[in-house]
């Protein structure tokens, strides 16, 4: 059978809205069939549901209390920090990274939004070393980097991107 003709025999279904009722009427050779049905299936849903906070107490004082931690690191201003980058490595305030722990570097330049310096790291636990350019020139840094790294674009994590996105 074509799929023309099934159409054509198919049969079409309408809702009784007087009755709500079952109702077979003869179309052709073959019965229609309406019925009422709800328009999805509804699932009941427990309080657990609903709010795992509301009922585990514990969550709940774990969550308010990062929720405090976040507010208190999202309102503290940052230091001001020593930078270097010289023959031996990159220095961040008294810690030198030496370039033999280090892979790669990129510089992020887009003013006035981002300016930095992103230093993949060899290190499991520190991947990336993410350093504010401020006033620093961008291209001098990127000269003396080239001598002991390569330059390689480093894509921002999504742990970044968030915290970029919500101002931490």
């Amino acid at each position: 059978m074509k799929i023309e003709d099934q159409k054509k025999s198919a049969p079409r279904l309408w809702l009784d809205h007087r009755s709500g009722a079952p109702e077979e009427k003869q179309l052709g050779s073959i019965p229609e069939i309406v019925w009422q049905a709800p328009e999805y299936q509804f699932r009941e849903k427990g309080n657990d549901w609903y709010s795992i906070v509301l009922h585990n107490f514990l969550f709940a004082i774990i969550i308010a209390i990062g929720g405090f931690a976040v507010a208190i690191y999202s309102s503290k201003r940052p230091d001001l920090v020593k930078f270097a980058v010289s023959h031996r490595g990159v220095k961040v305030k008294d810690i030198l990274y030496p370039y033999d722990n280090l892979k790669s570097f990129w510089i992020e330049y887009d003013p006035p939004y981002r300016k930095e310096l992103i230093i993949e790291s060899k290190k499991v636990m520190m991947p990336y070393i993410v350093i504010q350019l401020g006033g620093a020139d961008p291209i001098r840094v990127r000269e003396n980097l080239l001598k002991f790294l390569r330059e390689m674009r480093h894509e921002e994590s999504l742990i970044t991107t968030l915290a970029r996105v919500l101002k931490f």
